[in-house]
């Protein structure tokens, strides 16, 4: 059968991202969550991100993934909640993933936090008829009429160490996942994947801060998958940076905040590998909101602004305490 041939060449061109077991992002400084549950409710707000990647264009059914997520601290609580979904299709195969999150956040003070999270996960994989050409139409294997699916059940773990201008984290993904069929009785599982993540940021004093973030996800029959990020932040209102994935591409990411807490990141993967010359760059728009629902947060957030470095010299220290006139103090 040629599709045969064709799922297999297509693993092998995919092999060094994991064969699309996890979902390849570029922006990783800004959405840690996918790869890490013990980012849920990390920061004191509400996110949202919505993404659409489309990887390797030029080449016909190449990686084409949706994704949304939300998570959230609740209020006066140690505690974060969040779930995501996503969407992908590669090929002849597509597969939905859903996922709902529970982290717990230990306060170390200084505003350090030690944070857990677990995650678990619902799976569809299917095969896309409309996509596949056979050289016999009775195979006994696949129908041709229908998308054939199969859904299985995983979790993820994880743990993160960070602060206001730091962190680092580790976490096991498909740490559990249940089998499923092929369609020759066969049965597969998600394999487990290990990531380590890392970041700082250095603020350049006036309203501009860097911040250097990266990963490295390590499997036990794969080559591992690292990258690295420098991103550039004008007083949240505009982000512009490098990256660059080991033998796999090069990053160009720019970002703005458009509206209130509305932030659209654009980030182009020009490729360095060996199919470089039979594929074009990778697109990924991504579409994040912080929603600020506590009171005593939203009338406080110069205080988590580059504003008030304004005059600073590099530095990595925390952002020093805005003093307020106290009642019968001269405000001269």
């Amino acid at each position: 059968m040629r599709v045969v041939i064709y799922i297999s060449l297509l693993l092998i061109c995919f092999n060094k991202v994991f064969a699309q077991q996890i979902p390849v992002f570029s922006n990783i400084g800004i959405n840690n969550y996918i790869l890490n549950p013990a980012h849920a409710g990390a920061k004191p707000y509400l996110v949202i991100n919505l993404k659409q990647r489309l990887q390797y264009t030029g080449i016909q059914y190449a990686p084409n993934t949706q994704y949304l997520d939300l998570h959230t601290s609740v209020s006066n609580k140690n505690f974060g909640l969040g779930g995501y979904i996503y969407h992908e299709t590669l090929g002849v195969l597509g597969k939905i993933h859903g996922n709902v999150t529970y982290a717990y956040h230990i306060p170390l003070g200084n505003e350090n936090k030690l944070s857990f999270g677990v995650s678990a996960k619902i799976n569809q994989n299917r095969t896309l008829s409309n996509r596949m050409i056979l050289d016999s139409q009775n195979d006994v294997l696949l129908n041709l009429q229908t998308n054939q699916r199969k859904t299985f059940f995983g979790s993820d773990a994880g743990i993160l160490l960070h602060g206001e201008n730091y962190k680092l984290g580790f976490s096991v993904l498909n740490l559990y996942s249940t089998k499923y069929d092929l369609y020759n009785g066969d049965k597969l599982d998600a394999t487990p994947h290990f990531n380590l993540e890392y970041g700082f940021g250095i603020y350049l004093g006036g309203e501009s801060k860097l911040m250097f973030s990266g990963r490295n996800v390590f499997h036990n029959s794969l080559p591992t998958w690292s990258q690295m990020d420098v991103l550039y932040d004008y007083n949240q209102q505009f982000f512009a940076g490098l990256g660059y994935r080991w033998q796999d591409a090069a990053i160009i990411m720019v970002g703005a905040n458009v509206w209130k807490d509305l932030q659209v990141y654009y980030a182009y993967d020009l490729g360095v590998s060996k199919v470089r010359n039979i594929r074009n760059g990778s697109h990924e728009i991504t579409l994040r909101y912080h929603f600020h629902y506590d009171p005593i947060y939203s009338r406080d957030k110069a205080r988590y602004s580059n504003k008030v470095y304004r005059g600073w010299k590099f530095s990595f220290k925390r952002k020093p305490t805005i003093a307020t006139p106290t009642e019968g103090e001269s405000n001269d």
